[in-house]
């Protein structure tokens, strides 16, 4: 088969295409014919060389990727060849404490694909069917590799660093490529991710005209006074305080004032 290979860690230029022997499943694995892989910052963490990761070179990068199954090792079940599959993109052992608890990114066996065991940049890549999940039919190949690091990290964000709540305002702040099409929309009024123009920032949007908007940091000190005076029933925040500088990632309090006297509060997770 051929996959993309790092031989030694540097720029693009390192990159080769080889010829390599098809992996074989073991007990509870299977091999998969990858039909599309996507590319994620951590690829060139890993291509580059990242302080205090070990990667045994040469390495098969890539994190993401889906595919069909083309060989069942023993003991799988449930799973037949030709099956769509999605691959979650890492592993653990499913027994100890944090696994347990659903905190499987704190297991001492973690590890992920294209980071800690070989990749999806080849033409087959054997994984644990424990990792598979149908790939839906209103996926393309390329939309369904696309998302599951990038959106796990997203939904890893907000529910297990943030634990946000119904009705918490989320911004994701410069959100491109696959978190771009992570987006939260609560009610009464909605939160919108990027525009179509690819600018970022957080729009409150279904507002009475007159209302206003108060965020203050979590010490209740008071960073942004934002107004609908125009009518628009909408204010666009784009991460910053009243002086302009740029408001690092974290938790916020947010206040929405209507001028009838309902008023919205609540946490809002700044992402940047």
């Amino acid at each position: 088969m051929k996959a993309i290979v790092i031989p030694s860690h540097g720029g693009a230029e390192v990159l080769e295409l080889r010829d390599l022997p098809v992996p074989q499943p073991g007990i509870g694995e299977v091999r998969l014919r990858i039909r599309a892989a996507a590319l994620n910052h951590l690829d060139l963490w890993v291509r580059r060389g990242h302080p205090g990761l070990k990667i045994p070179l040469p390495f098969i990068p890539g994190s993401d990727m889906a595919g069909q199954i083309q060989t069942l090792g023993a003991g799988v079940e449930g799973w037949a060849l030709g099956d769509e599959v999605v691959v979650f993109p890492a592993t653990f052992c499913g027994a100890c404490e944090p696994c347990r608890a659903g905190r499987q990114n704190l297991c001492r066996q973690f590890r992920i694909f294209g980071e800690n065991r070989p990749g999806g940049m080849a033409e087959e890549v054997v994984v644990p069917a424990a990792c598979l999940f149908p790939k839906p039919s209103s996926l393309s190949w390329e939309e369904a590799a696309a998302f599951p690091l990038s959106w796990l990290t997203s939904w890893h964000m907000l529910n297990d660093k943030v634990s946000h709540r119904p009705g918490d305002w989320v911004l994701i702040q410069a959100a491109v490529e696959g978190l771009a099409e992570f987006r939260v929309y609560p009610n009464p009024w909605r939160v919108s991710g990027p525009g179509a123009e690819g600018g970022s920032g957080l729009v409150f949007a279904g507002l009475p005209r007159g209302s206003t908007i108060r965020l203050h940091a979590m010490d209740g000190q008071l960073l942004e006074t934002l107004e609908e005076h125009e009518g628009s029933g909408a204010v666009r925040w784009l991460g910053q305080d009243h002086q302009g500088n740029a408001l690092p990632s974290g938790v916020y309090l947010y206040s929405v004032a209507a001028p009838d006297g309902s008023r919205v509060q609540g946490r809002l997770a700044l992402i940047r």
